[in-house]
């Protein structure tokens, strides 16, 4: 049938399908159920994979005042000393041909929003494949017909429902997120700085408008006194919560966490499934969500937008491998991280000290 194809969600996957879609000629309209654009204020990486894709979608131009980390430190969680550094910068420009950049999250969906006919305000409630048309349930109990529909509605996916029956999974990690003044962090600079513990780590970067994100990752069942200090009720504060769980840790690493009111998300994923039947397609964290260790989640979603619009039939088969290879990549990473002081903690060391730029060609230099 004729018509536009339906995108459940207006996070930057499904945004960035819907301009992909544009520029090939392919009309849709992205239903979203929040009121109004939210500007969540959180920060995100947007690696040379990402933003190769944001720049063919026109948008080198708008993304000029972000911050362009001219390197990632690893550092050490007691003495702060450093581990390893991965050159940035200018260096990834010349190797990858496209910059590695951090924002403000809010700040790019405004870009993308101008890329896509979004209807604010809209609930979708379950999709039906009719075989030749999918018919879109809404809240308010008109219904849509849709040659393809999309969905791009995040970890708790409505459209997924119609693809595979599942249920999320917790990690067993809880990020703390927060954006703070520069100023209350002196020295931080123009990097991304990765600070690896026993259980724990800290992760901060600029923003480009003077302020810093951080994100501050932990067990969800971490205990202190006998309490699990990062669950609800007692994470309330979240501030002083952290402070117990990174009180040990050198002095920059504390200040960093007494700086922000955090926010708590508990991170998730779901077992490995189809991300197709028929006319429902799922990309993003609806089809594959992914532990946050690797900083790959939007980019990932923004390569799904550009294997969609390539084609559905081949869309999984062209892009399974590779979110594997992520996926496992966060998986490592949540394990690799928060290794205890001792053998493997020093070899972990070792291995990111020599790893540098190159370490990334697999991950930074994939073009879709």
């Amino acid at each position: 049938m004729d018509g536009p194809v339906v995108i459940v969600g207006a996070g930057i996957g499904g945004l960035a399908t819907a301009a992909v879609l544009a520029r090939r000629g392919v009309p849709s309209i992205v239903l979203e159920r929040a009121a109004e654009a939210q500007d969540s204020g959180g920060g995100i990486q947007i690696a040379p994979n990402g933003s190769a894709v944001l720049h063919r979608l026109g948008l080198a131009q708008a993304l000029a005042g972000a911050a362009r980390p001219v390197e990632r430190q690893i550092r050490r969680w007691r003495d702060d000393a450093p581990i390893g550094t991965v050159e940035l910068g200018e260096a990834a420009v010349r190797r990858y041909g496209s910059p590695y950049y951090t924002l403000r999250r809010s700040r790019l969906h405004r870009m993308l929003l101008d890329l896509a006919d979004v209807r604010f305000g809209i609930t979708c409630t379950g999709v039906n494949d009719r075989g030749d048309h999918v018919v879109v349930s809404l809240a308010d109990g008109t219904r849509l017909t849709a040659p393809f529909v999309i969905g791009a509605d995040g970890l708790r996916s409505v459209v997924r429902r119609a693809v595979v029956a599942d249920r999320l999974r917790s990690s067993g990690w809880v990020a703390h997120r927060a954006v703070v003044p520069a100023s209350r962090v002196p020295g931080h600079g123009e990097r991304v700085i990765v600070r690896l513990g026993p259980g724990r780590h800290l992760v901060s970067y600029p923003l480009g408008d003077g302020a810093v994100n951080v994100v501050a990752v932990a067990p969800s069942a971490l205990a202190s006194g006998g309490r699990r200090v990062l669950d609800p009720p007692f994470v309330s504060g979240g501030r002083e919560s952290l402070s117990l769980v990174f009180g040990d840790w050198h002095p920059a690493a504390r200040a960093l966490v007494s700086a922000g009111n955090f926010t708590r998300h508990e991170l998730f994923d779901r077992p490995r499934a189809a991300w197709r039947r028929g006319r429902v397609v799922l990309l993003g964290d609806a089809a594959h969500p992914l532990l946050p260790f690797v900083a790959q989640g939007a980019c990932q979603a923004l390569e799904d937008a550009e294997a969609i619009a390539a084609g559905v039939e081949n869309y999984q088969a062209a892009r399974a491998p590779r979110v594997a290879r992520v996926a496992a990549a966060g998986l490592a990473g949540a394990r690799e991280y928060h290794f205890d002081d001792g053998p493997s903690q020093r070899a972990r060391d070792d291995r990111l000290a020599t790893a540098g730029l190159p370490g990334q060609d697999w991950l930074f230099g994939h073009r879709s």
